[in-house]
């Protein structure tokens, strides 16, 4: 009898380590499974440079949803691209624009794809241009029943909400006409990299004059 029941507790003892082990396999799994899914998680530089591969993973660009967009464009000091990888002029634009921003000391850029909208939020789209007018009427166009569009590539720098300066130079050029490569010489490239490096350290110089108001953290204070 006592045979027995040692053979018994013998299976049960047995079971239980091979469920045990089983399940430290299966959290294991889990765990690697997590860390693998959170390790292939792109930051916004990379994604963006994915979007636009000329463009190096270490950039300046951080994706805007609508809102953000909008408080930056009523309230905020900073810069926004407007642009769209299925177009072949934002994507000769973005590199030299990444280029110039860096050059002049920002470091991020709020990148929207508004083109998007046209179709997924039209009525997003239109609220969208129809604040830009607002900026300036030249940052809008119209189609032929009169409808508001905005042409891009196009860049924004604003301080405190009032637009400071733009650029949109290539905004209405069809690639029919010619090509961005074509387009882009080095003259045309270190004219449009001085303008926005021009305007880069002006929206730079802002953003650090709000970062000192008020001395919120760490001012010392002399005199």
């Amino acid at each position: 009898m006592k045979r027995i029941f040692s053979l018994l507790l013998g299976i049960c003892l047995l079971s239980g380590c091979a469920g045990t082990a089983a399940e430290t396999s299966a959290s294991a799994e889990t765990t690697a499974s997590a860390s693998a899914s959170a390790s292939a998680v792109l930051t916004d530089s990379e994604r963006f440079s994915e979007l636009y591969p000329d463009v190096p993973a270490d950039n300046v660009f951080v994706f805007a949803d609508q809102d953000s967009l909008m408080t930056m464009l009523e309230h905020g000091t900073g810069v926004i691209y407007l642009g769209f990888p299925e177009c072949p002029w934002c994507q000769a634009y973005a590199p030299l624009l990444n280029e110039a921003m860096q050059a002049s000391g920002i470091t991020r850029v709020l990148y929207y794809n508004l083109y998007a909208d046209k179709t997924e939020d039209p009525g997003y789209y239109s609220q969208a241009a129809e604040y830009l007018e607002t900026l300036s009427t030249d940052l809008v166009h119209y189609d032929n029943d009169g409808n508001r569009k905005v042409l891009m590539p196009l860049v924004l720098f604003v301080q405190n909400g009032t637009l400071i300066g733009y650029d949109d130079e290539t905004c209405d050029i069809s690639s029919d006409d010619i090509a961005p490569e074509d387009y882009w010489t080095d003259e045309k490239k270190a004219a449009l990299l001085s303008r926005l490096e021009a305007l880069g350290t002006q929206t730079a110089e802002a953003q650090q004059a709000n970062d000192a108001e008020g001395c919120d953290s760490g001012c010392s204070v002399t005199g």
